[in-house]
């Protein structure tokens, strides 16, 4: 499961996601940067999302569609995007001919300098999407996680707080989940500020950018004898 918290405030728009995954084949926790970048947006764009990788994909698929002919996405400030993707969601589960898998309950962020948005995608277990998915946009002052029954909550924050709240609410979660990993500080944030953007990537050392694209067990990342000394 992704752990993510999002929100707005006056000035700002924030997310914040851990880094932890579950290799599928060996079951063991590996590395990956979860936020993706959405090519085709008119605005810097960012997406993410707790629910299952299959989802990820379609999310690529449309985003390089979209770019390729010279279109922009609307996930933010419309739903024909949406509405996209849901079919194009449909169409690849009915051409799927591999082992079966169960898509569940998915929860969607996209963040620009604007706003915040969110999707949920729940599917019966013949993977039928249960209703319309909704868009939910976040107002000022108040935040959401990725925990799929959560309403969103007011809070009070400035700039300078907003990345330790967000580790905070992290932290928390991973604790609260019991999985036999140690959180290593390792997590990605976006904070557009007015028109100026932080973005801070989840690599520490040449070893994380190792584990993620080649799925290094989460334990050796922090491993001396997994370093890298480049010049």
């Amino acid at each position: 499961m992704t752990y993510i918290v999002a929100g707005k405030t006056k000035d700002n728009t924030f997310l914040m996601a851990d880094c932890i995954v579950t290799n599928s084949i060996m079951k063991r926790n590996t590395f990956r940067d979860k936020v993706i970048k959405l090519d085709s947006s008119e605005n810097e764009t960012y997406f993410t999302l707790c629910g299952n990788p299959f989802i990820e994909n379609c999310i690529r698929t449309l985003d390089l569609w979209f770019n390729l002919t010279n279109r922009t996405n609307d996930f933010i400030n419309g739903e024909t995007s949406f509405n996209s993707l849901v079919e194009i969601i449909g169409k690849t589960l009915n051409s799927y001919k591999g082992e079966p898998f169960y898509l569940k309950e998915n929860r969607l962020f996209f963040i620009d300098k604007n706003d915040v948005v969110y999707y949920d995608l729940k599917f019966s277990n013949s993977n039928i999407l249960i209703k319309k998915p909704e868009k939910n946009i976040l107002f000022d002052n108040y935040d959401i996680d990725s925990n799929l029954l959560s309403q969103s909550e007011p809070f009070y924050l400035n700039n300078d707080t907003i990345e330790i709240y967000c580790q905070k609410c992290l932290e928390h979660s991973l604790k609260l989940s019991k999985k036999d990993y140690e959180f290593k500080n390792r997590f990605t944030f976006i904070n557009f500020f007015n028109n100026d953007i932080i973005y801070k990537y989840p690599y520490k050392r040449i070893s994380d950018i190792i584990a993620d694209f080649n799925e290094i067990e989460y334990s050796k990342i922090d491993d001396e004898d997994f370093i890298w000394n480049l010049p």
